[in-house]
């Protein structure tokens, strides 16, 4: 497993959200499913990859890259030896 941090943790400091519970009752996510994320354990779904590029429209890291894309976050989760098929809770397709 590699040590490289989450692109969603990433993400989620960039927006000032200092909790994964705080995240997640912004955006209608349960924390655990944040949790699950962010340390490998299940990947979002497809439609959930979206509505987070689209939550990091214009999130920019010192170097100028963007923080979080689908790519990075699917790069990310097979690195930490997750399967490319993404999960999450049933409402967090929309």
């Amino acid at each position: 497993m590699s040590n490289a941090t989450c692109p969603l943790t990433e993400l989620r400091a960039a927006l000032g959200f200092a909790s994964q519970a705080s995240f997640a009752k912004a955006h209608g996510f349960d924390q655990s499913t944040i949790s699950k994320w962010e340390r490998g354990l299940a990947m979002p779904r497809q439609g959930v990859l979206r509505r987070l590029e689209k939550l990091a429209a214009n999130t920019r890291d010192e170097d100028g890259e963007e923080i979080f894309t689908a790519a990075k976050m699917v790069t990310w989760s097979i690195s930490q030896g997750h399967s490319a098929e993404g999960e999450g809770q049933e409402g967090d397709a929309a």
